[in-house]
């Protein structure tokens, strides 16, 4: 399970941003609170803000620390902050994270300046542990714990720009295994991709006890090798002709059930596009209730769906609204509601209505607007 990601010097985020799953002390939605090992974690953290404030480079940057991992030689570029003056200076990734079959808790990190990674770490705290150990250590030179010296360097010519512990885990899989699984549960995936309906792995009977649902006038999905069938009361349709939102539903299944029935973490960029808001609140809150996500399933997302906010949704804790907010330079900040204070230092209360807030401009990270203007030919 993810308990923080840190990130700095990454696309529009130039200072150091923090994204934190730790429950805070407060009493609402406590039901929503995970227990793994000495760590109270979150299962969702939700992103708001105005468009091109940063939501999306926010997930960006931790799929960009799960591609270097995965595939070194096939990594996206690094993009650092559009400042000329940051070109050359150092980005960092962390992720703390806890394996919660061993209740072991890891933090791993890297330091990358120019396509070459010149810090690097793993450290790893028992069950019952109240300090970190080295597994991996790389300033002048690599370290890793349990190593002998010839292997170490082996280790120090394959991995001479690269990250150690792709490395580590091709090498040394049982050793690592936690860590690989761990990038290994993270899943990507954008609601303004192209709706794809792949469905070769599911069955009808599957699929209409999820359409049920969200829309109970289905009884009946058929799937061949040309079409699925879409059955109704009076009539049937092929998917091909259905809406959007309802194909975009369907094209989620696969998706959801990979994560919530092995544990993953879904990291999803605008999620709610073309879906209706109760919809969107009712995937939110599989992640959220117990009964529904027994194996611990996270959710990281981006909306412009300010009504999840709404007293009426009430489905979100403060520690799990988050906004990203852009300033006249064009630097990202990522903060949470649970550390916000007004002008006089007070915190925000529970029972605030904070879709009004965040509208009416209190949260901060909503559009800078005035009438719209064109221009005359």
């Amino acid at each position: 399970m993810l308990i923080q990601f840190n990130f700095r010097n990454f696309r529009s985020y130039k200072e150091d941003a923090v994204l934190d799953f730790t429950a805070t002390k407060y009493t609402e939605h406590s039901g929503h609170i995970i227990e793994a090992g000495r760590e109270k974690i979150l299962p969702a953290a939700v992103v708001f803000g105005a468009n091109g404030s940063g939501k999306t480079n926010l997930l960006r940057a931790l799929k960009f620390m799960k591609n270097l991992i995965d595939d070194p030689e096939t990594a996206d570029e690094l993009r650092c902050f559009g400042n000329e003056s940051m070109q050359d200076h150092a980005s960092l990734f962390e992720v703390y994270f806890i394996d919660e079959k061993s209740g072991k808790t890891y933090r791993y990190g890297f330091i990358l300046e120019t396509k070459r990674i010149t810090e690097e770490w793993l450290d790893v705290k028992s069950r019952t542990g109240k300090q970190y150990k080295p597994v991996i250590s790389r300033t002048d030179h690599i370290e890793i714990s349990g190593i002998s010296q010839a292997k170490l360097r082996k280790a120090e010519n394959a991995c001479e720009d690269g990250p150690v512990l792709p490395y580590c885990i091709k090498e040394y899989p049982e050793k690592f295994s936690e860590v690989s699984d761990f990038f290994s549960s993270l899943v990507f995936i954008s609601g303004e991709d192209p709706v794809c309906t792949d469905l070769s792995s599911v069955t009808g009977k599957e699929l209409l006890s999820y359409v049920t649902s969200f829309d109970p006038s289905v009884t009946g999905i058929r799937i061949s090798d040309q079409d699925i069938i879409v059955e109704r009361m009076n009539f049937e349709i092929p998917l091909s002709q259905e809406s959007e939102g309802f194909r975009r539903m369907l094209a989620l299944y696969p998706r959801l059930e990979d994560v919530l029935l092995n544990g993953k973490i879904l990291a999803a960029d605008n999620l709610g596009y073309g879906l209706h808001s109760l919809l969107l609140r009712n995937i939110i809150i599989t992640f959220l209730h117990a009964s529904a996500n027994p194996h611990h399933a996270q959710l990281i997302m981006t909306t412009h769906d300010s009504r999840l906010l709404s007293n009426h949704a009430d489905c979100l804790r403060r520690d799990e609204i988050w906004f990203a907010s852009k300033n006249e330079a064009g630097e990202s900040t990522l903060y949470s509601l649970a550390e916000f204070a007004d002008e006089d230092g007070v915190k925000i209360r529970k029972d605030e209505n904070h879709e009004k807030n965040y509208m009416n401009g209190k949260y901060g990270a909503v559009p800078q607007l005035d009438y719209i203007r064109l221009s005359d030919k």
